[in-house]
């Protein structure tokens, strides 16, 4: 075996090697260290003696780092080295590690008497793991007891480092399919804690706790209970510590304290090395399965102990676990003492370290500062030091915690007492009669104006259509000025408004006017033409001819509690239901808006860009008006266009949105905006939508707003930093409003564990109408709560040690996408109900552009047609919830438990998708190109020249990418509306060719300006 290369110096070990690449800018930081006191008096001249024969007989102790330029990684040398001995008060003992010129091991004495006392021994990693500390501990206290032992066996560390490098040159079959059979991830997120981007290793260790005496006994009996050791008892705790954070399988580096051959065992060097083990692959083990688990997968790695982990100098992230685990076992002698033992010898993010003293266990706690800032290590350390105290207990929230969130849900907040928004815009309209309350194209309409046409039309309803308190009054129309007059009149007659979206199938509005047993509809002429109703009273309100010109306010009082609005969201009974919410609810969410977003600013002009049946329009309608901003509207039939006309209008500078608006602003090419302010709603927002923003402008205000309809618009809000690069939360509760994450069992859950998110305070709706069953079981009064009562959201979110909100996902079926809260639920029971279809499931799936799209999976014998299948959806749903693709299965994939294995579902094969009832095939090369284009955006193949684009899963927003696709790749200008015109390839090509031989025409004739279709 040839140890000495060209008798220049020692080859690394693999360890060795890792750990050079890992942190040869600090090697410092890499470190033993022990603490050792001398129970008798030990003088100075005879401990000086028996280290310097400890580092003769270690060569290790005396190795030094040689660079070499013909070799990857540096060599190590053997020489005589000196003592570094430091007296207790010397820094240098402290100094930054030179491995070229220093010492591998340093020692610091504490003097007593003109004798040592203690003993502090320093060996960098790069030359000693934890256990090679111990033995040269206990060698050293067998030369200071004097025993005469044995001559025992070592091999030198440098024999090691040449015996394991010949065996990694050779072909391990064996091994490389055991390490290809492991499916590790080292760069997983499981801690929530873990949230600062500094890539400097800077570790700071804490004592939690100390298991003694009586505990100590406790948790040996607790061991023996469960047929397992101290180590893996500590082991399994620690991991469904951090399994509580994210229930998913998740790898821990875990730090042998032994040797995996006898004849190592007394050899002092790097020789352990951290080992990659997966816990809770099986989420539904016991925790005696789990240990079992972890003992086996521990035990596999002694057969590979040399496997090197293939790890790529330039991926060290690769290289680093983010949470570790350690148990020491320090050997009792009668001469010296260990005090106290440090060790660090690979990166880590967290590592939860027990030694054994003998007579108790110190339970320590080592975090990288660079990763974990100092709140999040205060509640770490509380969370750790509580769930150790009783090992049979689970995690609990301690005092650290509730000071944290009970500070944060202190939201006390007095507004005037006995007003509503009505009352504040007449307020409004007193302080600014001519001043533009709504705009529409050019015409604009003063508050003044406002208020007359207002009280006229709500005078009308009490006096000529019998509106009384209590009434529900359904808005079928379009976005306008009279959209908002209604709602206004409505809320004036002491009635409440139920908004209705005109794209509704007629099954769903019948639903609606039924449910709420309306007895009047608002609408207007081209609405009332495209539906036939039946039984109802329909009042369109400006064609009213015998109005008493009565704009006096009416006399009715609007009590807070009085409903203001029902709004109908989907059900997963298969059926919409109607949240009402009180003028109290609206009235705190207002003034609350109103100072959160406009405190200190003359801005809160906003365009009205959705649909009053979605209550993001609730901000964009009320707040405004109840500051004597105005409100601009647009007569645009789509919704990309109205979006583009609101950020160039000069009259807006602010937009309530959801994340899907912002994605189309990527395809606007958008130079600049007015728009200052941008509130987010309606669903999750994410780090790209956060992109989208600051490159049009990095003056923008962007705030995030979380809220189900069933706190009334928002309930939790945060100002978006755009410089950030960290995932976006969803921030603190608003005025009067307390938030509580609760676990499965109905036990408040700590800081860092996800559980449902549980809403209380003056923005709790009133139930749902005609549905005393759902009312009672999402609206539930809590014992722990002063609240009268709480709203279960479904949604999953976690508290952080900022006191902010992280939302997670939800609890069951219910998802968002555009905005819409959807339950899948709903579309899956349609589809269930239809003949020929055995089964159908309904999921979510995010795709390439982070764009979430709805796919349904039936079992079916019969062959459908996507057309059928949307016609018949179609009938009862509304466009946005219609399925983006529908994928036939022979049978749904289970899970080992038996349920639907939604994950294998989603991976299903695109060959399957259902498609329309002929496909025809492009016929001519722009046509090919136009079908390649259609593929890419719509995430599906085999598309047909005659498919018609919104009815294979085609909208607004997939319509400006198609175009803006188009433009690139044929050099045409084609204008938006085009593909409404012509939604299919045939007809879409035919106007593209059209373009493409008049601009040749044109350049004929030197005609720059291209054709606009």
């Amino acid at each position: 075996m040839n140890l000495e290369l060209s008798g220049k110096g020692y080859e690394f070990s693999e360890n060795q090697k890792n750990l050079w690449l890992i942190g040869n800018r600090n090697l410092n930081t890499f470190f033993n260290e022990v603490a050792l006191q001398f129970s008798d008096k030990v003088k100075s001249d005879v401990l000086m003696n028996s280290l310097r024969k400890l580092l003769k007989e270690n060569e290790v102790l005396r190795a030094r780092v040689l660079n070499h330029e013909n070799y990857k990684y540096p060599l190590q040398k053997i020489e005589d080295v000196k003592l570094e001995i430091y007296e207790s008060a010397d820094p240098d003992y402290n100094r930054t590690y030179n491995p070229e010129n220093d010492s591998p091991i340093r020692f610091k004495i504490v003097k007593k008497d003109n004798f040592i006392d203690e003993l502090h021994v320093k060996i960098y990693s790069l030359w000693a793991d934890s256990f090679s500390i111990v033995n040269f501990t206990n060698q050293l206290s067998s030369l200071l007891e004097n025993k005469k032992e044995e001559e025992k066996e070592k091999i030198e560390y440098t024999k090691f480092c040449a015996w394991q490098n010949e065996l990694l040159k050779e072909e391990d079959e064996e091994a490389k399919l055991f390490w290809k059979s492991k499916n590790y991830n080292f760069n997983q997120k499981v801690y929530p804690f873990i949230n600062k981007k500094n890539d400097d290793f800077t570790v700071e260790k804490i004592k939690l706790t100390e298991i003694s005496g009586s505990k100590y006994d406790d948790l040996k009996s607790l061991v023996k209970k469960n047929n397992s050791s101290i180590e893996e008892l500590l082991f399994y705790k620690w991991s469904q510590y951090l399994r509580l954070f994210k229930k998913q399988e998740l790898t821990i580096g875990y730090i042998p304290f032994y040797r995996n051959y006898d004849e190592l065992k007394n050899t002092l060097g790097y020789v352990n090395k951290t080992v990659p083990v997966t816990c809770f692959k099986n989420e539904e083990d016991t925790q005696d399965e789990s240990v079992e688990n972890l003992i086996k997968e521990v035990k596999e790695w002694s057969d590979f102990f040399t496997l090197n982990r293939e790890i790529k100098s330039n991926d060290s992230e690769a290289k680093i676990f983010k949470y570790c685990f350690e148990y020491i076992e320090l050997d009792k002698a009668e001469k010296v003492v260990v005090k106290d033992f440090s060790s660090i010898q690979d990166p880590f993010e967290l590592k939860f370290s027990c030694v054994n003293y003998g007579d108790r266990i110190e339970l320590e706690l080592y975090f990288n500062v660079g990763k974990i800032n100092e709140k999040d290590s205060e509640v770490i350390i509380s969370q750790i030091k509580g769930y150790f105290q009783n090992l049979e207990k689970e995690l609990v929230i301690t005092d650290v915690e509730n000071e944290i969130i009970n500070k944060v849900n202190k939201t006390n907040k007095e507004f005037v007492v006995g007003k509503n928004v009505i009352n504040l815009i007449e307020e409004r309209t007193q302080e600014y009669p001519n001043e533009v309350a709504l705009r529409v194209e050019e015409n604009n309409i003063s508050y003044k104006e406002l208020e007359e046409k207002v009280n006229r039309l709500a005078n009308y309803l009490i006096n000529k259509k019998d509106v009384v308190p209590g009434n529900g009054v359904a808005i079928l129309m379009k976005p306008s000025e009279w959209s908002i007059i209604s709602a206004l009149a409505v809320l004036k007659a002491g009635a409440y408004y139920v908004p209705i979206d005109e794209s509704y199938p007629k099954d769903r509005i019948n639903y609606i006017l039924n449910d709420v047993q309306c007895e009047l509809l608002i609408s207007c002429d081209e609405v009332v033409d495209k539906f036939e109703f039946e039984n109802i009273n329909i009042l369109i309100p400006n064609k009213v001819q015998d109005y008493d010109n009565d704009s006096a306010y009416p006399i009715n009082v609007i009590k807070e509690d009085s409903i203001a609005y029902c709004i109908y969201t989907s059900g997963s009974t298969g059926k919409p239901k109607g949240c009402l919410v009180s003028h109290k609810n609206l009235y705190n969410y207002i003034n609350w808006a109103n100072e959160f977003y406009f405190s200190n600013d003359n801005l809160g002009n906003f365009g009205f860009v959705t649909s009053m049946s979605f209550d993001l329009t609730v901000t964009s309608v009320f707040s405004p008006l109840t500051r004597g901003k105005r409100i601009t509207i647009f007569n645009e039939e789509s919704i990309v266009n109205t979006i583009k006309k609101a950020f160039i209008d000069s009259n807006i500078d602010t937009l309530k949105l959801t994340p899907a608006h912002l994605i189309l602003l990527n395809e606007l090419n958008l130079e600049s905006t007015p728009i200052k302010k941008i509130i987010c709603g309606g669903e999750q927002l994410k780090p790209n939508h956060r992109d989208v923003v600051k490159k049009i402008s990095n003056s923008i205000h962007l705030y995030n707003e979380y809220g189900p309809t069933e706190t009334t618009v928002g309930c939790v809000a945060k100002k978006i930093d755009l410089e950030s690069k960290e995932e976006i939360l969803v921030g603190k509760p608003i005025a009067n409003t307390q938030v509580t994450i609760l676990n499965k069992k109905g036990e408040k859950c700590p800081i860092g564990v996800s559980g449902e998110i549980l809403i209380s305070g003056n923005g709790v709706a009133q139930g749902y109408l005609n549905n005393d069953k759902l009312t009672s079981e999402k609206f539930i009064k809590f014992n722990f709560l002063e609240e009268e009562k709480s709203y279960k959201s479904g949604d999953i979110g976690r508290w952080l040690s900022n006191g902010e909100i992280e939302y997670i996902g939800r609890v069951d079926n219910q998802v968002k996408v555009n905005g819409y809260r959807i339950e899948l639920q709903e579309i899956g029971n349609l589809l269930n109900k239809r003949e020929n279809i055995n089964e159908a499931v309904v999921l979510v799936k995010q795709n390439n552009n982070l764009e979430k799209e709805i796919i349904a999976f039936i079992k079916t014998e019969e062959e459908l047609s996507e057309n059928e299948l949307r016609g018949f959806l179609g009938n009862s749903l509304p466009e946005y919830m219609i399925p983006n693709l529908f994928i036939k299965v022979e049978n749904f994939p289970l899970t080992i438990n038996g349920k639907i294995d939604t994950i294998k579902l989603l991976s299903t094969t695109s060959e399957n998708v259902i498609t329309s009832s002929m496909y025809v095939a492009p016929s001519d090369e722009i046509e090919e190109k136009l079908v390649e284009i259609w593929e890419n955006i719509l995430k599906r193949e085999k598309i047909g020249v005659e498919d018609d684009f919104f009815s294979i899963g085609g909208d607004s927003i997939k319509a400006v990418r198609i175009v803006s696709e188009i433009q690139q790749q044929f050099n045409a200008k084609v204008d938006l509306i085009v593909l409404f015109q012509e939604p299919t390839i045939k007809g879409l090509a035919e106007m593209v060719k059209n373009v493409l031989w008049h601009e040749t025409e044109e350049n004929q004739n030197e005609i720059v300006d291209k054709t606009v279709i």
